[in-house]
């Protein structure tokens, strides 16, 4: 195991909110949210969000979306019913008995700032603008999107019929 990590896991430890204690909210039953979903809370700076119940899927992404890295390790948390999640650049774990033991529950992208996401995807020109705070027409820095179709989108084009 990473030793990053053991050192993250023992600090967190210290962290965590009183629902991973075993003191939920009195006011949450388990007849209120099936299973799959399981309160999530995110730790930002020194306190903790709570983000209402969630798969977790939807957890981990939520520590990308609201947590900053706030120890030396760059390692983000959350809580997941009594479970312990946390991500780093690389990883998304999951820690079942408090952050003593961790284990990798899959590869993350980076995180992308949307401006930068959508200019990787314009051409490079080798010329600088002459005036960057005018728009000009030049078709060496035309932006094109090409849309993203989920597989269930792409089965339904397929089975569409054709107009007659």
């Amino acid at each position: 195991m990473n030793k990053d990590v053991i050192a993250a896991a023992a600090m967190f430890a210290m962290l965590l909110p009183p629902m991973v204690r075993g003191q939920a909210p009195d006011a949450v039953t388990a007849e209120d949210h099936p299973a799959s979903l399981q309160a999530c809370a995110v730790r930002v700076g020194k306190n903790w969000q709570s983000i209402g119940y969630t798969t977790q899927a939807a957890c981990l992404s939520s520590i990308a979306a609201y947590a900053h890295a706030d120890d030396g390790h760059g390692f983000r948390f959350a809580t997941w019913g009594s479970s312990v999640l946390a991500i780093d650049q690389e990883y998304r774990y999951r820690s079942d008995n408090n952050g003593t033991d961790w284990y990798v529950v899959d590869a993350r992208e980076p995180d992308v700032d949307p401006a930068v996401a959508v200019n990787a995807n314009r051409p490079q020109t080798s010329r600088p603008p002459q005036d960057p705070g005018t728009l000009h027409n030049d078709p060496a820095s035309t932006l094109q999107l090409t849309p993203a179709l989920s597989p269930q989108s792409l089965q339904r084009l397929r089975d569409r019929q054709p107009p007659r």
